[in-house]
């Protein structure tokens, strides 16, 4: 009686300690969940910035035709040759700052894409990696009926062994 009084108390602390270790590895899931989480929300930052300057881009391009318009009323008015060499001037500068902003655009445009894909990238991998070790952990049942099965496993093997005990 003591013998399985002892056999009880050792598959119990087994059981246990198994049940311990799966809620460590849970809880390290649901940070690395968390950690995802968050970086998904780097990445709505990303992309909210991204759409603010494919906006500011699009007011400058209009900025830029407006004042194109107006250069062009101005040689159709034929005003005195001194506004039209302001206008040419301001239309050369709006140009040199276009083609500036349009270059600082786009180079921030493709690092932020960049950024983006590889931060997407990083979660897909950190999220399948996870995927895949819950798949392979032996402590973690895939269905609920899977874990019933285990459970009944246990009870019999648990049973199987008291009777041992009683024999001997």
């Amino acid at each position: 009686m003591k013998n399985m009084k002892e056999s009880y108390e050792k598959n119990n602390n087994e059981q246990c300690k198994r049940i311990q270790d799966f809620l460590n590895e849970v809880d390290s899931i649901r940070k690395e969940i968390d950690a995802a989480t968050t970086q998904g929300a780097k990445e709505s930052n990303l992309q909210s910035q991204l759409e603010e300057e494919v906006t500011s881009r699009q007011m400058l391009e209009q900025r830029c035709k407006e004042l194109e318009c107006r250069v062009q009323e101005l040689l159709k008015g034929k005003l005195g040759t001194e506004s039209l060499r302001d206008a040419n001037e301001q239309s050369e500068q709006v140009k040199v700052n276009l083609k500036e902003a349009h270059s600082w655009l786009k180079s921030n445009f493709d690092e932020l894409q960049l950024q983006m894909l590889r931060n997407k990238q990083k979660s897909m991998m950190t999220v399948r990696k996870e995927f895949n070790n819950l798949k392979i952990s032996p402590y973690f049942p895939t269905s609920t009926l899977e874990h019933w099965e285990t459970k009944q496993k246990l009870q019999l093997i648990s049973r199987k062994l008291l009777l041992e005990d009683k024999t001997t």
